[in-house]
């Protein structure tokens, strides 16, 4: 994970526990350690942010507990046209 973004990361692993609680099993996209959108699946996710939330600067994360829920994906310049 880019040092852009790691504070987003740290950020979800300190607040892990009340976040599963408030948004259990949803996507959640973080920025600037707050998050700023839930949704069902990544790809709702990416879907809804375009053209709201600048490319790189947000994490999406799965809302679960433990260290298995940890991703790292990485979306730069996507192109659109196979949503």
């Amino acid at each position: 994970m880019g040092i852009k973004l790691e504070k987003e990361f740290e950020f979800f692993k300190e607040n892990q526990r009340v976040l599963v609680e408030k948004y259990p099993n949803k996507v959640i996209a973080i920025k600037n350690c707050v998050v700023v959108g839930t949704y069902d699946n990544e790809l709702d996710a990416i879907t809804n942010l375009d053209g709201i939330e600048e490319e790189g600067t947000y994490i999406l994360q799965k809302c679960e507990p433990g260290t298995s829920a940890y991703t790292a994906s990485y979306f730069s310049n996507v192109n659109h046209n196979w949503l």
